[in-house]
């Protein structure tokens, strides 16, 4: 099977730069010679903050396999 970390194979296209939501996992081939492109989507996780009483922040969906720094405050995604 086909991996990538932090990414799901949503399916295949003659296209490299389509848009993950519109791969097919049937593509028609019309031509003897084809190139297929494995179209990846990024893995999100959903963050909830149980505050038990304090203030609750807003849910957030962060990429995996990014890192975010959480404060008392709130958050922000690391630099790369």
């Amino acid at each position: 099977a086909l991996t990538r970390q932090y990414y799901t194979l949503v399916g295949w296209s003659t296209n490299k730069d389509l848009d993950p939501t519109e791969a097919k996992f049937s593509v028609d081939i019309q031509e003897a010679n084809v190139v297929l492109y494995a179209i990846w989507q990024r893995n999100v996780t959903q963050i909830t903050f149980v505050t038990d009483g304090g203030t609750v922040p807003t849910d957030v969906a962060i990429n995996q396999g990014e890192i975010y720094t959480f404060t008392r405050t709130g958050f922000e995604k690391e630099k790369n």
